[in-house]
């Protein structure tokens, strides 16, 4: 998990909040194969209806349209016979997290159309992201000094 974090011990320290979920057994990682093994940092959606949790996916409308938290670690979503099944996992709900290991539905967040979005809602939930560290952009794009004139 300590390559999803970022900041010293005191900003790890907010990784305790935490929380203990089902992740529905039809979640899928869309940029991983086998899609039903789910990677570390994709961003996950709560479903209203039954109260599990799933891939974000700004487009839904089933609840998964608000990022709920994010997976700290890499989880199978199927058993030893290849069956989808329900599986418990602790999710960061709230933390200092590296942008660049943010997955949407299975794309990198940076970069990603829905970035600015979910951004944005990451935020309201308390998360910091490493790629808004003294006004870079991107962990990829550094400004050019001003010009001296």
């Amino acid at each position: 998990m300590t390559d999803l974090l970022w900041g010293g011990d005191e900003s790890r320290i907010e990784v305790l909040k935490s929380s203990a979920h089902a992740i529905d057994s039809a979640s899928r990682d869309a940029g991983n194969t086998p899609t039903a093994v789910l990677r570390q940092g994709l961003i996950l959606g709560l479903v209203t209806a039954t109260g599990k949790l799933k891939q974000y996916d700004p487009d839904a409308e089933d609840g998964t349209e608000v990022p709920y938290g994010v997976l700290p670690v890499e989880l199978r979503m199927t058993d030893e016979l290849g069956v989808a099944v329900d599986r418990y996992c602790p999710v960061i709900v709230s933390a200092p997290v590296k942008s660049d290991r943010l997955l949407i539905l299975g794309d990198s967040m940076i970069g990603h159309d829905d970035e600015d979005v979910t951004v944005a809602a990451l935020k309201l939930k308390f998360f910091r992201l490493s790629h808004e560290l003294c006004g870079v952009a991107s962990p990829l794009v550094i400004p050019e000094p001003e010009p001296e004139t």
